[in-house]
C-alpha cells in the first residue's frame, strides 16, 4: 500500500482519516503542524500528502512551497487538499 502524511491542525480530522486509511492498509504519518510535518519528511517518504490549507503559523500552501523547494521526492509526491 501506499506511505501517507496527513497534516492537518483538526484532531478529529486526523482521527477519522488515519482509522480509515489505516483500514486499507496505508502506512500513516500525521502531523498537526506544517513545521511537525517538515521534520517527518526528512525521514518518511509519503506517496500522498493530504494536507489542510487552512492552518495556524504555517499554511497548507506554505507548506507545499518549502516541501516542493527542498524535496525533489515531491514531484513524484501526489497532494490533496482539505
Amino acid at each position: 500500500m501506499a506511505n501517507i502524511l496527513i497534516v492537518d491542525d483538526q484532531p478529529d480530522t486526523l482521527y477519522v482519516l488515519e482509522r480509515l486509511l489505516r483500514k486499507q492498509g496505508h502506512v500513516l504519518q500525521t502531523a498537526q503542524d506544517g513545521q511537525t510535518a517538515l521534520d517527518l519528511m526528512r525521514t518518511f517518504h509519503p506517496d500522498l500528502i493530504v494536507l489542510d490549507v487552512m492552518m495556524p503559523g504555517m499554511t497548507g500552501f506554505e507548506l507545499l512551497e518549502r516541501l516542493t523547494r527542498s524535496s525533489r521526492r515531491m514531484s513524484s509526491c501526489r497532494r490533496c487538499w482539505t
